[in-house]
């Protein structure tokens, strides 16, 4: 349902820009907050990945590591 209504918006905002009445700064605008919202997911399943001791920006323990 959500999805249904973001393509809406974004095709109201897409004819809005096509005939002058919201300038291309304003939709813009919309169009990537529609692209986070719906990409929150997987932006936060990067970041978790990342932050994680598995993850390529992880710090080694210097404490249980090997001397």
């Amino acid at each position: 349902m959500a999805t249904s209504v973001a393509v809406i918006a974004i095709v109201g905002i897409g004819f809005g820009m096509l005939s002058g009445r919201i300038d291309l700064r304003r939709g813009a605008t919309v169009i990537i907050g529609g692209f986070i919202l719906f990409g929150a997911s997987s932006i936060v399943a990067g970041l978790e990945y990342g932050t994680s001791d598995g993850g390529i920006y992880a710090a080694p323990d210097p404490i249980n590591s090997a001397a």
